[in-house]
């Protein structure tokens, strides 16, 4: 009991929503409200505001009243006498002694706090300090009953009302003024939110609802803050400059399919050689932001170009070096759909190309021009002759003759040959027209997962001048100069590829002879002594216009503009940033890279690539040229690498097989009597000699057969590998 009652006197004058000032654990003072009181634990718990969140702590009741003194309940002496009260309020002398009933309650049922009726934890009884005669009892105060008394605990002493003058007061006007803060707070927020919302609302209205608009709004401000831009028109005054390597990228506009899905544009071409491309992203908790990627190379095209645009910055300055007996190679590459074959062919219309506008046709009606009005080509007796061929999966086949499949072949001086590729003389344009529309009929397109009308091969359209004078096709001194354009399939990343045997095999072929070709061009971009011309058919094909005193190439990076493709944009346009690197916010380095004809054919002199084939000994394979450049994958793990290797075996063994059944097909070549009956039909015949032939023959055919059951047993054995490929990279991506 005496525990409680002190506990009632520590809480006299605290009250629910009573102000009080607290201390905070770094130290700070500031006010409080009450909200809470414990008396069996002895605890207060306060809240307060704190910017826009409402906080609260518990304290100890010690705490608070050592922070708020004026809270400390009053203190009666006990030595004080007790005043008596007025005479005109004095009661009655009694005729008999007052009966303790009569008297006060102890003190101990009494609702009066009394702090010092405690003293070395024994209680005295409030009667024991009041006079015991009668005489006395008109001089006593009665207490009034309990349910008579004031709450003295509630009335301050008059000395703290001088101090602190109505605190109670002013604490409840506190309280009372949050509360009306709050209410105002609130009321202005819901304000400012329909404000927002209906702000929100007028600008996704302006993109037409489009799921993208927040993204789109803010590309605009980029636009809107960057100014003005400069991108090459047919009209400009942008001199054409002529280099060894040349990079440039060309932006399509978006397509009917794309602006039906109101897909955004997140690729702006700010310069002749700048463009940047605005990469959605999105935080943890859904807030949208770009980030912006600054890309520099040589030129540059909007949606707005035209081919005949591109072509003059492009491929109008390697056209004269052929005339001249150089060897040029233009190619366009990017994802699939990105208009490579629109650029290189012309456009369509319908699903018909009309062949009359693009790189293919602007290319041969120069050639025929300058060589019409040039003193060398009549001097040397110079022809034009086509060839139009594709690479599929690694093989070679004739477009201009009805895709029959080529072999490429190396001969002993080291050079590279397309043996049986058919090769038409024209006489003019029309003619290159033709075999064009003849060729693009039979090349392979199929449906992937990207694309329902990709281009699966690689198209290598070839204009070379030839000397009348020298009959053999296949000598040095035949080919005077060449130009080679290719429209490269389009490239997909291994993730995008279906499930299916045939389009993975195809999807890992174009991106082995992809990287294969990038590594090439960078070493001539850098004066590499070793080209890695081996990593890839394609790359053997065009040997001939990477080595060489007068050879150019011109590679154009095709993308597509939508938010959709911008991953695969960014990685087209890193892919043909490895090549220069140039720097964005400087001019290129001359030393290093971009250089032209004279010093770059004197230091190629000098480290003997020039006709140099002596490169058995550092050749790579496609493999190792994907292992050797880690870090520049097309993003391949572990099992896309086993996979790739177990798809090159397929590859190798086919190649072994074919080549089996044609040595059996040599044996009964080389017999053709005994095969149709015409050595058993002549009288004359010597039966023996006869016998003897068709026992040698069936030897060797024989001995062919097995050298078949060999190839046939290695190609088992790749295909299974193959499948238990396919198998781990699937539960990889299941995982």
């Amino acid at each position: 009991m005496a525990v409680t009652s002190e506990n009632n006197t520590k809480f006299a004058k605290f009250k629910n929503g009573t102000g009080v000032t607290i201390e905070r654990s770094n130290g700070r003072q500031h006010s409080a409200t009450i909200i809470e009181i414990d008396k069996n634990k002895g605890t207060i718990q306060v809240e307060w505001e704190e910017g826009s969140d409402v906080k609260a702590k518990t304290l100890s009741v010690d705490t608070v009243l050592r922070l708020n003194p004026d809270l400390v309940a009053d203190k009666l002496d006990e030595t004080k006498t007790v005043t008596p009260l007025p005479k005109e309020k004095s009661i009655p002398e009694p005729k008999a002694p007052v009966k303790s009933k009569e008297l006060p309650p102890p003190i101990q049922k009494s609702k009066i706090s009394r702090p010092n009726s405690v003293q070395n934890g024994v209680r005295k009884s409030f009667p024991d300090k009041r006079p015991k005669t009668p005489n006395n009892l008109s001089k006593v105060k009665i207490a009034p009953k309990a349910s008579e008394a004031p709450v003295i605990k509630n009335r301050p002493s008059s000395v703290q009302e001088k101090k602190n003058p109505k605190p109670s007061v002013n604490r409840k006007s506190i309280v009372v003024g949050n509360v009306a803060k709050i209410q105002e707070k609130r009321e202005n927020q819901r304000a400012t939110h329909a404000k927002q919302r209906a702000e929100k609302k007028l600008r996704k209205e302006k993109y037409q609802h489009n799921a993208q608009w927040e993204w789109a709004e803010m590309i605009d401000e980029y636009r809107a803050e960057y100014g003005e831009m400069n991108p090459l028109t047919i009209d400009s005054s942008e001199p054409v400059e002529e280099r060894k390597i040349t990079v440039c990228v060309r932006k399509r506009p978006l397509n009917s399919r794309e602006i039906e899905n109101c897909e955004v544009d997140c690729a702006s071409v700010l310069t002749k050689d700048i463009i940047n491309v605005h990469e959605p992203k999105q935080k943890v908790d859904l807030t949208k932001y770009l980030v912006n990627n600054d890309f520099r190379f040589d030129y540059i095209f909007n949606e707005d170009s035209t081919n005949e645009l591109v072509y003059k910055y492009t491929v109008s300055p390697l056209v004269r070096s052929v005339v001249d007996g150089g060897m040029a190679t233009c190619f366009a590459y990017g994802q699939t759909g990105s208009g490579k074959t629109h650029t290189m062919g012309g456009e369509f219309k319908g699903k018909n190309q009309t062949m009359d506008n693009g790189l293919y046709y602007f290319c041969s009606r120069d050639i025929f021009k300058l060589l019409s009005k040039s003193i060398t080509a009549a001097e040397e007796g110079l022809y034009i002759a086509c060839s139009f061929f594709e690479i599929y999966s690694g093989r070679v086949y004739d477009l201009m003759n009805n895709r029959e499949r080529l072999r490429v072949m190396e001969d002993k001086s080291g050079r590279i040959n397309v043996v049986n590729l058919s090769e038409n003389t024209v006489e003019n344009i029309q003619d290159v027209l033709q075999i064009l529309q003849d060729g693009t009929k039979c090349r392979t397109s199929g449906q992937n997962a990207v694309n329902s009308n990709s281009s699966r091969s690689h198209a290598i359209f070839q204009l070379k001048l030839r000397r009348e004078n020298v009959s053999d096709l296949l000598s040095k001194k035949s080919l005077y100069g060449q130009f080679s354009l290719i429209d490269l399939a389009g490239n997909e990343r291994g993730s995008e590829t279906a499930n299916d045997r045939r389009v993975r095999q195809e999807g890992a072929e174009i991106n082995k002879s992809l990287l294969a070709l990038k590594e090439c061009i960078r070493a001539m971009a850098t004066n590499q002594k070793h080209l890695p011309f081996r990593g890839s058919t394609l790359t053997k094909v065009l040997r001939s216009s990477f080595v060489g005193k007068k050879t150019k190439t011109c590679m154009m990076a095709m993308i597509s503009p939508s938010a959709a493709s911008c991953e695969q944009t960014l990685n087209t346009l890193r892919y043909a940033d490895r090549v220069k690197e140039l720097k964005v916010d400087g001019p290129p380095d001359p030393n290093v890279i971009g250089r032209t004809s004279p010093d770059i054919d004197r230091e190629n002199s000098s480290l003997g690539i020039i006709e140099e084939f002596e490169e058995a000994d550092t050749q790579m394979s496609g493999m190792n040229l994907i292992e050797s450049t880690l870090g520049e994958r097309l993003e391949m793990t572990q099992e896309e690498i086993k996979l790739q290797k177990a798809m090159d075996t397929v590859q190798e063994t086919e190649e072994g097989l074919i080549q089996a059944f044609s040595s059996l097909n040599e044996v009964v070549a080389e017999n053709p009597d005994l095969m149709q009956g015409r050595a058993f039909n002549d009288p004359d015949a010597d039966r023996d000699e006869v016998n003897k032939r068709i026992k040698q023959m069936l030897n060797e055919f024989r001995e062919k057969l097995r050298f078949c059951e060999e190839v046939q047993n290695l190609y088992e054995e790749a295909l299974c590998e193959e499948e238990q490929a396919v198998i781990s990279l699937e539960k990889r991506n299941i995982h």
